[in-house]
């Protein structure tokens, strides 16, 4: 009997995801839903990736909040105090110090879930604060970081468009007449490993996605930082955002024939070569 009902259970959990996903697919090709760079970049993996990434339930992770910090000390600074409360307990842990672990009392406990409640926007450790102080002043004394500053009055604007049959959105970080860019917190932002990381991570797919959005031809600048004190900015060669605009007509294309041929839970056999999804594993050059 208690196989019979684990058995039962997941059938229903196997319908339930496949409902979900027909609900989904209705939703893009209405309208109701759109796409954006972060869920193709998904479908780019694999249309199963693509299905995660849109049901996975979104938790803000520390590395996520660092980077939103950092991007409002540098875009908008003004509005940092309205979205942010520092919460320092400093004084609350000399005060229990001689607990062993103070965070894990039942006083600190107290004074913590005190402080969230009457506190303003979102709360943030001290320490959180001056890590994305450090960084966000690395950016803005960087030399070449302060010059695409310079150039872009517009800050996080929000853009919407068409392409080919679905709608997408997203935001750039900044605009102005000359060029759009983006700020990015790297592992290691030394020029060559940053460049990597632009590649790895299809930033140059981005930049290419929002210049299409706006139907234009601007240079588009990604000014990389790292925990480490790193900054360096990187102008995106025409030819790589004209690799990436190919690249992202394929993309669509293929969401299209995911959608036609029903195939959202594909794995990386959707992207093999071969017609039965299987890789071949070459003999690598430094073996010859």
């Amino acid at each position: 009997m208690p196989e019979q009902i684990e058995e039962t259970e997941e059938v229903l959990i196997i319908e339930d995801r496949q409902t979900k996903i027909d609900q989904l697919i209705s939703d893009l090709m209405g309208g109701v839903k759109t796409l954006s760079f972060s869920s193709l970049k998904a479908f780019r993996n694999s249309p199963a990736d693509f299905i995660d990434y849109a049901f996975r339930e979104k938790k803000q992770t520390d590395a996520m909040l660092l980077g939103t910090l950092i991007h409002c000390l540098v875009l908008e600074p003004e509005q940092f105090d309205s979205r942010y409360t520092v919460m320092d307990d400093t004084d609350i842990m000399a005060e229990l110090a001689d607990s062993g672990n103070p965070r894990n009392t039942k006083k600190y406990k107290e004074w913590k879930a005190t402080f969230i409640a009457n506190c303003v926007g979102e709360t943030i450790t001290l320490k959180m604060k001056q890590q994305a102080e450090i960084i966000a002043g690395n950016i803005t004394h960087n030399r070449a970081a302060k010059k695409v500053l310079s150039l872009c009055p517009k800050r996080e604007q929000k853009i919407e468009w068409q392409y080919k049959n679905f709608g997408f959105r997203g935001y750039y970080d900044l605009g102005g007449e000359k060029i759009r860019a983006d700020i990015k917190k790297v592992p290691d932002a030394s020029p060559r490993a940053a460049q990597s990381t632009i590649i790895k991570m299809w930033y140059h797919g981005q930049a290419a996605m929002y210049l299409t959005a706006e139907g234009i031809k601007l240079p588009f600048y990604i000014i990389c930082a790292d925990a480490k004190g790193g900054v360096s900015v990187h102008k995106i060669d025409k030819s790589l955002i004209d690799h990436a605009l190919e690249e992202y007509s394929t993309l669509v294309d293929k969401f299209n024939e995911c959608l036609l041929k029903e195939s959202f839970n594909q794995s990386y056999d959707f992207w093999a070569e071969s017609y039965d999804g299987i890789y071949v594993c070459d003999k690598p050059a430094y073996m010859y």
